[in-house]
């Protein structure tokens, strides 16, 4: 048993030094003179798992601690594996992933990146080396860990565009309207020039679309949908309206390329209840109201005419009858004057014509 024991005391330090030396050529130094003391995300609660998407820019901090050595440079680099140990970048900048500072007790170096577009989804193990600048026998590395457990860093992949949240009334009268008030969030790697979003039900025959525009990468839009629960819906009681997105639009072929991913769309669930009817007694009753009502409102009725009133207008009836008979006889008078100016006229000439023939 004490055999079996030392036995894999003695691979595991095998397997460390293997490992040192993929990192530090001549192995790794004693900690009481150089160590990595910490590495963490300072955009995270840095728990067991760290979550990254393409394009996003990570903020990272390697705590260094020269115990044993005079002031001098060190370089001090990031390194990622992915689950099959090969090495990769990450970063859309390599360099940006290499920090020389001067280092006299112990200092904090700031690394500054953004994950590259095309780095793959899936897990991978972060590992910070420190050296002497100019000697690389003076040399040190640390694996990211989080309370003695390793982190594992998962890249997203593209999740593209999603409906990323829902508010709107949950308990619904049939024949009724209700508005539900949308956010559909980027985060995916590329700005939509054109995005569908719809809300769908198939029991209630429910397909409604909305266009929104110009969503650009890690923005967001608010999209209000009003929608109608039809008298019979009642009879499913409960429903749940599916909201999901199209993106990726094409204006040459005029189509969207790409349908969001089923377990990320967005799920409301509504309860419907039957339109309430009014029983006999209430009609009745209300019916009781209204003629209540109309008794005890008081009729407005006009005013008695006054006797000055009466005469006012006994008078103005007067003058509207002798006017109109004073115009009538001014009428009669003007056409018996013309009438018979015209027939004495007339009998003149006639006397004048006799006279003439006699002589």
């Amino acid at each position: 048993m004490k055999k079996e024991f030392c036995f894999l005391i003695f691979v595991s330090m095998l397997i460390s030094l293997v490992s040192a030396y993929n990192f530090c050529e001549n192995g790794i130094v004693d900690e009481n003179y150089l160590e990595i003391t910490r590495i963490y995300d300072e955009q995270l609660d840095n728990d067991n798992e760290w979550d990254w998407s393409p394009g996003e820019k990570v903020n990272l901090t390697v705590t260094v601690a020269n115990k044993n050595y005079s002031e001098r440079d060190f370089v001090i680099q990031l390194l990622f594996f992915d689950e099959e140990d090969n090495e990769n970048s990450l970063a859309s900048d390599s360099d940006d992933l290499i920090q020389t500072q001067k280092i006299k007790d112990s200092e904090k170096v700031k690394f500054i990146f953004e994950i590259d577009e095309s780095a793959e989804a899936g897990s991978y193990t972060l590992y910070a080396k420190v050296n002497d600048k100019n000697n690389e026998s003076i040399c040190t590395y640390l694996i990211a860990e989080s309370e003695s457990n390793e982190i594992e860093i998962e890249i997203q992949g593209d999740l593209g565009i999603l409906v990323s949240a829902v508010s709107g009334p949950n308990l619904i009268e049939a024949g009724s309207s209700a508005t539900y008030y949308l956010t559909v969030q980027n985060i995916g790697n590329t700005n939509q020039n054109q995005v569908l979003v719809r809300a769908y039900n198939s029991l209630l025959g429910l397909k409604e679309e909305k266009i929104i525009y110009d969503l650009g990468r890690g923005e967001s839009q608010n999209v209000t949908f009003n929608i109608f629960f039809s008298e019979n819906s009642s009879n499913f009681k409960i429903v749940k309206l599916d909201f999901s997105t199209e993106y990726d639009f094409s204006e040459v072929e005029n189509y969207y390329q790409t349908v969001s991913d089923k377990s990320l769309d967005k799920s409301y669930r509504v309860n419907i209840t039957a339109k309430t009817i009014p029983s006999e007694e209430e009609i009745i009753e209300d019916l009781n109201d209204s003629i209540d009502t109309i008794e005890t409102t008081p009729l407005v009725t006009s005013a008695p005419a006054s006797e000055d009133s009466g005469k006012n207008n006994l008078i103005w009836t007067i003058f509207v009858i002798l006017l109109s008979i004073i115009i009538l006889v001014i009428l009669g008078k003007l056409i018996f004057k013309l009438f018979f100016n015209k027939n004495s006229t007339s009998s003149y000439t006639v006397l004048n014509s006799g006279v003439n023939s006699l002589n």
